[in-house]
């Protein structure tokens, strides 16, 4: 018998190819449910996900509740697993959205000035196929006020031939990202993710797992400061007596040494990470936009992203 038809050979293509027996059978619906945009096969990526749509210019969504995160992370293979960092902590890289209720978008003219000042409608509503065609934009304020449930997507910024096929699927499966709603978080730490809206403390001590698992080395910390303006990095981070900005170390399990870091001020750990809304309206998800931000290293403002 050829190696070709061999019992381990026969054996490894039906596993590599048991993702087909499922492609057309859909999903079953979860628990916590919203809604299942067009069809969701039974693919582990669309796992125990209350809220997902395949259907909008090819993009793939899976979002999930805390509970539907926690089961993820603890029962699926995610290739993500096994990406490392440098404090060697296993983590999952998550977008964070509030989900809202539907009727918050709005028509008011303050609004809508307020909005496109900053370059809402300009930029999203011409290149977005997944906001509604109309010219309201989402009342954030109305929108915290109502009934909030935090929902995350996960990231999969890792090409494994699997989950992840291509260069096309990889944007495919990694729609609309955005840095400023997307955090790192020790698979130990997802447990303790709001339920709801995040607080400005809840921002605060999540956004900042990113530099604790990957600081910088001594080249990019002096990559930094010479890319920042003095003035601006000095409102940016905290300063000693002596006006000098704080720099934090950051060390392994066993000790050891594994980078640097400035310290951020509050102010600036709050305008490094904001939730973005989310609703949808029949087959049409509602993604907001980020507010207005603030590069910390120039000082120069962002428009809505």
């Amino acid at each position: 018998m050829s190696r070709k038809n061999s019992k381990e050979a026969k054996a490894r293509r039906r596993l590599e190819n048991a993702w087909k027996e499922t492609r057309y059978t859909p999903i079953p619906k979860p628990e916590e449910y919203i809604s299942h945009i067009g069809f969701i096969p039974n693919d582990p990526f669309f796992h125990n996900s209350c809220l997902a749509a395949t259907q909008s210019g090819c993009e793939e969504f899976a979002f999930r509740t805390k509970n539907q995160l926690i089961d993820f992370v603890e029962n699926i293979d995610f290739p993500m697993k096994k990406v490392g960092n440098k404090a060697d902590i296993p983590f999952v890289e998550v977008s964070c959205y509030f989900y809202h209720e539907p009727n918050c978008l709005s028509y008011d003219r303050e609004i809508i000035k307020s909005a496109e000042s900053i370059g809402w409608n300009t930029k999203n509503y011409e290149n977005s196929k997944l906001i509604s065609g109309d010219r309201g934009v989402i009342d954030i304020e109305k929108a915290k006020s109502g009934n909030v449930t935090a929902l995350y997507l996960v990231r999969h910024r890792f090409i494994d031939g699997k989950w992840i096929k291509d260069k096309e699927h990889f944007h495919r499966r990694n729609p609309h990202f955005a840095q400023l709603n997307t955090i790192w978080v020790p698979l130990e730490e997802v447990k303790n993710l709001p339920e709801g809206l995040f607080t400005d403390d809840d921002k605060v001590y999540f956004s900042k797992f990113s530099e604790t698992l990957q600081p910088m080395d001594e080249e990019e910390l002096d990559r930094l400061f010479t890319a920042g303006k003095e003035s601006i990095l000095r409102n940016s981070y905290e300063t000693n007596e002596e006006g000098e900005i704080i720099i934090e170390e950051y060390f392994n399990d066993e000790g050891k040494s594994i980078g640097f870091q400035p310290k951020k001020t509050r102010e600036s750990w709050l305008r490094c990470f904001d939730p973005f809304p989310l609703s949808h309206k029949g087959n049409e998800l509602l993604i907001g936009a980020a507010p207005e931000t603030m590069n910390l290293f120039t000082g120069e403002t962002n428009e809505y992203s």
